[in-house]
C-alpha cells in the first residue's frame, strides 16, 4: 500500500498523543482529588479563582512529567507506566467481581456481561502482559516496584494520619468511663436494643469473668448524614440509661467494665474504630437472625463490622431477646479441619457457663459409616484439643442437614455454628443457612469466627472477600 508505513506511523503517534493527554489530564485530577481528601498536602486541592481549575496540581504534575521525560530513559519510564496501568486494570476487574457479588441489584448504566468470566479472563491477560514486560524491560519492573513501595511508605507516613483525623470528624466520643484496673484481654459489647441488653450482658459476662479480662460496653448514637455530628449530643441523656442498665447487670458478675457513648454518621464505622482504638480481642454482636437486603449476609451494619474487625467475634441470635441458663451446648461439625479454631472458643464458653458440649456430625444418605469408626476419625481430627470425648459425639444420618440441626436444637440451650473460612461463595450459602437455622431453631444461635491473623485479613480485604468471611 502506498504511504502505508507513513499512515501507520501517523496513526500510532495520534493514538499515543491521545493516551498521553488522558494520562496527563488524569494525573493532575487524581492528585487534586487526593489533596481535597487529605491523602496529599492541601496545596494540591487549590483551585484557580477565575479559571476554576486545579492549577497547582496541574503545575506540579507537569513539572514531574517533563523532568522524567528529559532526565530518565523514556523506554523504561513508559514501560513502568504500562506495568502500573496493567496492575490498575487488574484491580478494576477484581473490583467489578466484588461489586457484582456484594451489590448485585444496584442500577448501573452499563452491565458487563458474563461476569465473572470476562473479568477473570481480563485479570489473567493483564498478569500475562505484565509478566511479559519483565523480559522486555526488567528496569521497568524494578521502577514500578519502587513506585509502589514509595506509595506505601507515603501512605503510612502521611496519608494514614490524615485519614485518622477525618475519622474523628465522622465518629466522636462523648462519654467514657474507665476502670482503674486494666486487663491484657479486652471484650467489646455494642448495645442498641433495650430489650436485648440484659440477655447479651448475661451471656458475655461469665465469659469475661472466666477469661479474667475486661468488658467494654459501647452505645452508638446514629446521626443522619445530612446533619452535623454535634446534633447528636442532645440524645446523650436519652441513651445514657442503656449504659447504666448494662453496667448494673454486669456488676452481678464482679468484672471490670468500661463504657463508651459515641456519635457517628455510621454505626458500623464507630464500632470498627473502637475495636482498633481499644485493641479489642473479642467482639460480641447481637443479631436479629435475618436481613431484608439480599446483598448482605447478616445485615448492613454487621457485615462491614466483621469485614474490618481484626479480632475474634461472636454473633448471637437470641430467642425473643431472652436467655435462659445454658447447661447444654450443641456444636454441629462437618469438616473437622475447619472446626479446630472454633472448638477452643466453644470450650471457653462451655466452661464459663458450666455447660457441656455435644458434637453433632451429620452424614448424607448412602455415605453412612460405622459409628465407632467415624467417631474415631472425628477424635483424630480433634487431636490436641482437650475436653472432647468420644461419648460427646453424636453421629446422625440424614438427607436434610438443616432440619436435622433444627430438630436437635430442641434438646439444647445453645446452638453454636462454626463458619467457613475458605470460599466466599460458601459464605453466601452459609449466610442463608444461618438465617434459616436462626429463624427455626428452638435454642439461641451463636456464630463463632476466630481471627486468623493480620496477613490473611489484609489479603481478604485486598481481594474483596473478607466482607463475607465471618
Amino acid at each position: 500500500m502506498p504511504f502505508g508505513e507513513f499512515i501507520l506511523l501517523l496513526g500510532g503517534l495520534l493514538s499515543t498523543m491521545s493516551a498521553l493527554n488522558a494520562t496527563i489530564y488524569s494525573s493532575s485530577r487524581v492528585s487534586f482529588a487526593m489533596g481535597r481528601d487529605g491523602s496529599f498536602p492541601k496545596i494540591f486541592a487549590k483551585i484557580h479563582r477565575t479559571k476554576r481549575t486545579p492549577f497547582v496540581a496541574t503545575l506540579i504534575s507537569s513539572i514531574i512529567i517533563i523532568f522524567m521525560a528529559m532526565a530518565l530513559p523514556i523506554n523504561d519510564v513508559a514501560s513502568a507506566a504500562v506495568i502500573m496501568f496493567l496492575l490498575l486494570f487488574l484491580m478494576v476487574n477484581m473490583a467489578l467481581i466484588n461489586l457484582r457479588r456484594t451489590s448485585p441489584k444496584v442500577e448501573r448504566g452499563y452491565r458487563v456481561p458474563w461476569v465473572p468470566y470476562i473479568p477473570i479472563f481480563a485479570i489473567i491477560a493483564n498478569l500475562f502482559i505484565a509478566v511479559f514486560m519483565f523480559g522486555y524491560s526488567p528496569k521497568a519492573w524494578y521502577t514500578a516496584i519502587l513506585w509502589i513501595m514509595a506509595g506505601v511508605i507515603f501512605y503510612y507516613a502521611y496519608a494514614r494520619k490524615k485519614q485518622k483525623k477525618k475519622i474523628e470528624e465522622v465518629v466522636r466520643t462523648v462519654h467514657e468511663e474507665k476502670e482503674v484496673l486494666s486487663k491484657d484481654f479486652n471484650v467489646l459489647l455494642p448495645i442498641a436494643n433495650p430489650k436485648s441488653i440484659k440477655a447479651l450482658v448475661d451471656f458475655i459476662s461469665p465469659i469475661v469473668k472466666y477469661m479474667n479480662c475486661q468488658l467494654t460496653i459501647l452505645n452508638v448514637i446514629d446521626v443522619p448524614t445530612l446533619l452535623p455530628i454535634g446534633s447528636g449530643r442532645k440524645y446523650i441523656n436519652k441513651y445514657r440509661p442503656l449504659i447504666h442498665d448494662s453496667i448494673k447487670v454486669a456488676a452481678k458478675y464482679n468484672i471490670p467494665v468500661n463504657s463508651l457513648i459515641k456519635i457517628s454518621h455510621r454505626t458500623e464505622k464507630a464500632i470498627s474504630d473502637t475495636v482498633q482504638d481499644k485493641k479489642i480481642d473479642l467482639l460480641l454482636l447481637g443479631w436479629r437472625g435475618y436481613t431484608r437486603k439480599s446483598d448482605f449476609v447478616f445485615g448492613s451494619v454487621i457485615d462491614p463490622i466483621i469485614s474490618n474487625a481484626e479480632c475474634d467475634y461472636l454473633v448471637l441470635k437470641l430467642k425473643k431477646n431472652k436467655l435462659k441458663k445454658i447447661k447444654k451446648i450443641l456444636l454441629p461439625v462437618a469438616d473437622i479441619r475447619k472446626t479446630k479454631l472454633c472448638i477452643d472458643m466453644s470450650n471457653i464458653i462451655a466452661k464459663a457457663m458450666g455447660a457441656k458440649i455435644t458434637i453433632l456430625h451429620i452424614e448424607p444418605l448412602k455415605k453412612y459409616l460405622k459409628v465407632e469408626k467415624l467417631k474415631n476419625k472425628i477424635m483424630n481430627g480433634f487431636n490436641g484439643i482437650k475436653d472432647i470425648e468420644k461419648n460427646d459425639i453424636i453421629i446422625e444420618e440424614s438427607g436434610n442437614v438443616l432440619k436435622t440441626i433444627i430438630e436437635y436444637s430442641k434438646k439444647y440451650d445453645l446452638l453454636i455454628l462454626n463458619t467457613p473460612r475458605d470460599n466466599i461463595f460458601k459464605m453466601f450459602f452459609m449466610g442463608n443457612k444461618a438465617q434459616y437455622i436462626a429463624k427455626h431453631s428452638s435454642a439461641p444461635v451463636l456464630l463463632i469466627k476466630k481471627y486468623e491473623g493480620k496477613l490473611k485479613a489484609i489479603m481478604q480485604k485486598f481481594f474483596g472477600t473478607r466482607i463475607l468471611d465471618l
